[in-house]
């Protein structure tokens, strides 16, 4: 082997040990500051009114109230019949509907036929900790948000019952708008998410139906919505979800407390046979990731346990799921907002819980040069991108 192409391999082991190890650092050091600075950050203030949890805001006339106070706030919403599936119960298809069920199940990958049999608003279970209920939000604080759903070949059903769980449980001075972005859906297929569609939105206040010019994949036909978002918090969802009451307001109050807070909700189940709605199994958990850089769920450190003082209080996660979360509209384009270049889900989760987490830095052959606007770099052909803790 020739000296030039050992130095080639040295050089190369040398680069990579580097980037890894400066990953590592930056995770250490997010680490300890997550165990010392539980009184520096203003969204989990203790001081006490009534003998709840409130918001340590600096504000001196802001209007603390509950969850179950903003719940006389929602609107009146158009009234749906109670069907089969209420309450989050399973719902099961007949044998003589076998032969549907699975023509469905191939062009949706669930029962999309024991999803038609269930309302568009149904209830559903609350699986809250009580202390959730006590917690107070600061109304005259709270941002106005823009929910952004992507959708894309997606059923009748779920996607109606999306929005409408949406526009039905969220405090109408603060939803601002529902985006929907259809990322060129078949619509010979599908052709209920043509003209009927069109046709059924135009009806809904606050809803707007967006749609690409071509397949731009996930993460592109968000940023085509989040251009065209009006409100000051971005809040992404899947378009096969069901929201409780009172979903909203904790996200919110979360940001306007610290913009620099990217917020994720607790994650429920919805079973994809028999659309029954369960609480999540195994307990309170966060995100991590492998070296594989690849989303896990794992169970809550010790030093996590013991920060939190009560079931209410927020879990601080490394990563975090990419389908479902809120991040101030300002703030997200300060880092960058998402990588254009990637054209399919499964890595934007982890990549914005870096651009939240850490400082970036470009490596030029041998001189270390960072970015003078402070933003993380687009996939823009660089050759090596250093991660640098800024905690």
């Amino acid at each position: 082997m020739s000296r030039s192409r050992k130095r080639y391999i040295v050089a190369t082991i040398f680069l990579t040990s580097a980037f890894w190890l400066s990953i590592e650092v930056a995770l250490l050091c997010y680490t300890n500051r997550l165990t010392n600075d539980d009184n520096q950050i203003i969204s989990e203030g203790k001081s006490k009114v009534e003998g709840r949890r409130s918001w340590s805001l600096n504000e001196t006339n802001t209007k603390l109230v509950t969850i179950e106070e903003f719940k006389s706030m929602y609107p009146n919403t158009i009234h749906f019949v109670s069907k089969q599936g209420e309450n989050g119960a399973k719902v099961y298809n007949s044998p003589s509907e076998k032969e549907t069920e699975q023509e469905q199940f191939r062009l949706y990958q669930f029962n999309e036929l024991a999803s038609s049999k269930i309302s568009l608003l149904r209830e559903i279970p609350d699986n809250r900790p009580k202390s959730c209920f006590n917690v107070m939000y600061p109304m005259s604080t709270l941002p106005t948000a823009s929910v952004i759903v992507i959708f894309h070949n997606e059923a009748w059903s779920t996607l109606l019952r999306t929005v409408h769980t949406v526009l039905a449980r969220s405090p109408p001075k603060f939803l601002l708008e529902i985006i929907l972005v259809d990322d060129f859906s078949d619509k010979e297929k599908y052709s209920h998410l043509g003209e009927k569609l069109s046709s059924y939105v135009d009806e809904l206040e606050k809803v707007h139906l967006l749609r690409t010019p071509k397949r731009e994949g996930l993460i592109r036909a968000r940023l085509f919505g989040a251009k065209k978002a009006r409100g000051e918090v971005l809040v992404f969802l899947d378009s096969h979800c069901e929201t409780n009451y009172g979903w909203l307001e904790p996200l919110l109050a979360r940001i306007a407390a610290d913009r620099t807070i990217v917020v994720a909700p607790d994650i429920e189940v919805i079973d994809l046979k028999t659309f029954g709605y369960a609480k999540g199994q195994g307990g309170d958990n966060r995100g991590i990731f492998n070296w594989e850089l690849t989303f896990k769920w794992r169970g809550l450190p010790d030093y996590e346990k013991q920060r939190r003082k009560s079931d209410a209080d927020p879990i601080r996660s490394p990563t975090m799921a990419g389908g479902l979360f809120a991040i101030d509209k300002s703030y997200f384009y300060e880092l960058g907002a998402y990588d254009t270049a990637m054209s399919y889900w499964g890595g934007e989760n982890v990549e914005i819980s870096f651009r939240v987490s850490v400082d970036s830095c470009l490596f030029y052959n041998d001189t270390i040069m960072t970015e003078p606007s402070g933003k993380l770099p687009l996939n823009s052909g660089m050759e090596i991108i250093l991660i640098k803790s800024k905690l």
